[in-house]
């Protein structure tokens, strides 16, 4: 119907019978905004019109003195003209375009778009609110991702695999449906284009965070796995103190050359450094999709939250990352007991009292418990609690007094600090260092604050 008005007002435009030109042309634009908002798979088309529909709007209204046309847009001018000289003039609209009754019938049916909020066919719920769109191929995926995503399991490397490859197709979807809207507003800027950029962006923003879960939570478990492989898993000083010195501890455990060679904890620092990068990641994505979305939208989903649950997931995992370093600079393969005994202070003076903060402050915005499913993996596995900081902090002040032993043997100008952690210096790496002889790690003697300024001297 839309269409076959299209070349109506074009063959009434050329005719220059301005009114039945605008009759047919505002109809037009009024189904086409329509359709849009019931998510019709008809959508695209309708848009494609618009470059045509709309001189025909603005020209027509001006020839028959539209009050305002000269300031408002074809859409103002079309849902105006609809109003105020359609509804009503079924035997005067009729003679020029006799389905009038029937299309006015079935767009009557459909519900008008008001404000801010557009709904849609299809619906994404998502952090206790619901965003709508209209691609029935994306809705698809969405469906098909979640259901993989509840039947996942963590020891099935094919379901986890199949997961995350339906996930990507949501993201690259998504992105493709946000540009095709993309094109049509810049051909007409409508309510239900602008939600429509919003709710794809919004769907790529979900698809971005479930895939940032499963990777924290593949790299959390493979940490763990090896930790638990070597040993260092244990809370009791006196069990510490043997683990530290063994020969085992943070090296390969078999030292035949022939033999597989296991990872060390190296590979668990790497591991949980790859994941405040993911994180670092996520909260820059976050950044960057929020601006894209309507402000209804980002209440709906509490976008601010999202990225304030990731800078407390990576101040926890800073924790365990600077704690299992610790213990590998305190392991024989390392030998370096000033430097895992300053990062054992790092951990229960800065990064566990940071990330307790942090958490608290996420705890006084909680979402709700019908939130708390299997389909929402971001809470399961990206938002540290209470128990485990608690359970961080124990294990480092712990390891504390064990490592604090074994630097006995240290200078006497550390072994100050080193029986009063308060008083240590910043170690930082040694750009100067050429060769073993030479201290890889030095004091970071000077700490300028943000309000330093070079002062210029003359010469």
């Amino acid at each position: 119907a839309a269409y076959w008005l299209q070349m109506q007002s074009q063959l009434r435009f050329e005719l220059q019978q301005w009114e039945a030109a605008l009759d047919s042309a505002a109809l037009a634009r009024v189904i086409t905004d329509r359709l849009a908002q019931a998510g019709s798979s008809h959508f695209a088309l309708a848009h494609a019109m618009l470059e045509a529909l709309d001189p025909i709007v603005r020209l027509a209204a001006y020839q028959m003195r539209v009050s305002g046309a000269q300031h408002a847009t074809p859409a103002a001018i079309a849902v105006q003209w609809y109003d105020s000289n359609m509804k009503g003039a079924e035997d005067r609209v009729s003679a020029t375009i006799p389905e009038y009754a029937d299309i006015s019938a079935a767009l009557d049916k459909l519900s008008a778009p008001t404000g801010e909020s557009v709904a849609f066919a299809n619906e994404l719920h998502w952090r206790g609110g619901t965003v709508s769109f209209a691609s029935q191929e994306l809705a698809a995926q969405v469906d098909r991702a979640q259901g993989l995503l509840k039947a996942a399991s963590g020891d099935n490397s094919d379901s986890l695999d199949e997961m995350v490859a339906a996930y990507r197709k949501v993201g690259k979807t998504a992105r493709r449906c946000h540009a095709e809207s993309a094109v049509a507003a810049q051909k007409s800027q409508t309510a239900a284009l602008d939600a429509l950029l919003s709710a794809y962006a919004a769907v790529q923003l979900y698809s971005v965070c479930v895939l940032s879960a499963i990777d924290v939570t593949q790299l959390f478990n493979e940490a763990q796995s090896i930790a638990h492989t070597c040993g260092a898993t244990t809370n009791s000083a006196d069990a510490l103190l043997g683990w530290l010195a063994g020969p085992c501890a943070g090296s390969p455990l078999s030292d035949d050359k022939n033999a597989p060679r296991q990872p060390g904890l190296a590979q668990v620092v790497v591991c949980y450094d790859k994941i405040r990068q993911r994180l670092t990641a996520l909260q820059r994505s976050v950044t960057e999709m929020e601006a894209k979305l309507l402000p209804a939208v980002r209440r709906e989903i509490r976008t601010q939250q999202i990225a304030d649950e990731a800078v407390a997931a990576e101040a926890y995992y800073t924790c365990l990352r600077n704690y299992y370093s610790a213990l590998l600079h305190a392991s024989p393969a390392c030998a370096q007991y000033v430097d895992s005994l300053a990062l054992l202070d790092i951990v229960v003076t800065e990064n566990v009292p940071h990330a307790t903060a942090l958490t608290a402050q996420l705890a006084k915005r909680d979402l709700p418990p019908s939130e708390a499913t299997d389909t929402e993996p971001w809470l399961r596995n990206l938002a540290p609690s209470p128990d485990k900081i608690a359970q961080a902090s124990e294990a480092a002040e712990t390891a504390l007094p064990v490592v604090r032993g074994l630097c006995v043997g240290a200078s006497e100008n550390t072994k100050a600090w080193v029986h009063s952690p308060a008083s240590r210096l910043s170690l930082v790496a040694n750009t100067l260092a050429k060769s073993a002889s030479v201290p890889q790690r030095v004091p970071h003697l000077v700490d300028f604050t943000a309000d330093f300024a070079v002062v210029p001297i003359k010469p």
